[in-house]
């Protein structure tokens, strides 16, 4: 798991709603590995999409917003081709 998604995990392990439910944080660090995976089979199979989908989770997750905020953002990537301008993306809507 990369830094920033260990960071953000440790961040919802201490906000109350999300540590009441060990089922949820089970789920979510099990999606955020499979990404990472899915990222590195890409990587070398030289399809650069995979990494830049990982990257861009990086950069959500590690933005100092809410938690809420992020899980939205997360929410509208887009799956396949990624080539954004994450400020541009994340910006209010």
């Amino acid at each position: 798991m990369s830094a920033a998604v260990s960071a953000f995990m440790r961040e919802l392990r201490l906000d109350p709603r999300f540590a009441a439910q060990p089922d949820l944080m089970k789920s979510l660090a099990e999606m955020f590995e499979v990404i990472e995976l899915e990222a590195i089979e890409l990587a070398e199979d030289g399809v650069p999409d995979g990494r830049a989908f990982q990257l861009a989770i990086d950069w959500i997750v590690s933005q100092a917003d809410a938690i809420e905020k992020r899980f939205e953002a997360l929410a509208r990537l887009p799956h396949g081709k990624v080539n954004l301008d994450m400020r541009a993306f994340y910006a209010p809507q």
